[in-house]
């Protein structure tokens, strides 16, 4: 039996970031990271909002506040100063995190698969395929050992697949990002392009899509390929690398504690926000929490997130996604047409009520009020959590944890 102060079971963002924290302040202790193989590789790309970097271990790799939102119906660019639109990407952050663990003595990294976890009194026990180990906190951050509720599977998702695009010409602006871009098929659900040029022959492209059902990964790339010889003329270009994801879009609070001493962090932990996605930026606040907490009152006290009224609000907007996907794309684009300042403490969960007002008194009112009679007064159950019966295509599934006793598998 191995003993540590801190279990962090999974080496992706959430527990390198946690990780990271825990060695940067003044609490001493032995940490443990579990996870099956060190990541080196560019498996995803992290964007957020921010007015600064978020500090050394953090640092964008690109960012840009020249920003493009498109529709059928009109467009708007603007410049999002004081606020930046920054990405990180995974490969290098992976790389530069493990290499600083590496170096810490505190700090041990082993190679094995999490079979189970379990909190007994005053410890947390975790057994892997080849050890067992006892922890005074557990932190889990493995979707696969995060409780999935019945009322997520086959509801509304967030599914996209993104191509690192390299052309023989210039082509991009590297300048300017195209956020939204509704001016592609619609049918089947809520569908955009997100393109972020890095240079004026390399870019990030997405092809994102809001529907119950995900897609097979033919089905984007063609829909790319459309779109790159639709807006750009493109027919030779190079596909460098992919990358995919499946977000579930819930609304719902998620109790960050279950048996005892086990606390879920980042997507299992339902940090991801229900209404854009976006997990990088609150996982980086939520780990600072943490710690803070454990250096002041001993154990880790986590935030909850989609409560009060941006829940309220991110629940009437995925009522409209799903059954009224035409009015979205009208509504980013008067959205983006307020003050820049305003919409990003707003989508960063920072404004306060007065400033929401002031957004609101821009948006269209009928559609918002459909949604409110239909998610809130309807007697019947909402439908837009989906059923029990329909299988989930998750590879970033949020849990739900249900309060009290619970078994962590």
């Amino acid at each position: 039996m191995r003993n540590y102060d801190w279990i962090i079971m999974g080496g992706g963002a959430s527990g390198l970031i946690l990780c990271n924290e825990l060695i940067n302040s003044s609490l001493r202790g032995k940490i443990l990271l579990i996870e099956s193989s060190e990541k080196k590789w560019n498996d995803r790309t992290w964007c957020f909002w921010s007015e600064k970097e978020l500090g050394e271990f953090y640092n964008s790799n690109f960012f840009w506040k020249k920003i493009e939102i498109k529709t059928s119906s009109g467009s708007r660019e603007f410049n999002s100063q004081p606020f930046s639109y920054r990405l990180i990407r995974s490969g290098e952050f992976y790389r530069k995190m493990y290499d600083r663990l590496h170096q810490n003595a505190r700090v041990t990294i082993v190679k094995e698969k999490v079979e189970r976890y379990e909190s007994l009194g005053p410890y947390a026990e975790v057994k892997t395929s080849e050890n067992v180990y006892r922890g005074s906190w557990v932190f889990n951050s493995l979707l696969s050992l995060a409780p999935i509720p019945d009322s997520v599977r086959g509801g509304l998702k967030q599914h996209f697949l993104g191509s690192w695009i390299r052309t023989k010409e210039d082509c991009f602006d590297p300048g300017k990002i195209r956020l939204m871009d509704f001016e592609v098929e619609q049918e089947g659900g809520v569908q955009f392009v997100y393109l972020l040029p890095v240079s004026s022959r390399e870019a990030l492209l997405e092809y994102t899509v809001f529907s119950r059902e995900v897609w097979e990964k033919p089905r984007y790339r063609a829909a790319i390929q459309i779109y790159l010889s639709q807006k750009f003329e493109l027919a030779d270009y190079w596909i460098e690398e992919e990358e995919s994801g499946v977000i579930p879009m819930c609304p719902d609070t998620f109790p960050r504690i279950t048996d005892g001493r086990i606390v879920h962090i980042g997507s299992a932990g339902g940090l991801t926000k229900a209404s854009t996605g976006y997990t990088f930026h609150r996982i980086i606040e939520d780990s600072k929490a943490l710690v803070k907490s454990m250096a002041y009152y001993g154990r880790p006290i986590p935030e909850l997130k989609a409560t009060g009224r941006f829940a309220f609000y991110d629940r009437l907007l995925l009522w409209l996604v799903k059954n009224k996907p035409e009015k979205v794309p009208g509504i980013f684009l008067h959205l983006f047409s307020c003050k820049p300042k305003s919409v990003f403490k707003f989508l960063a969960e920072k404004s306060n009520l007065f400033e929401e007002i002031g957004l609101f008194l821009r948006l269209p009112w009928p559609p918002f009020l459909t949604a409110l009679w239909y998610e809130y007064f309807q007697t019947s159950p909402p439908k837009s959590l989906g059923s029990a019966t329909q299988s989930d295509h998750f590879d970033l599934p949020i849990a739900k944890l249900a309060k009290g006793n619970q078994s962590g598998i």
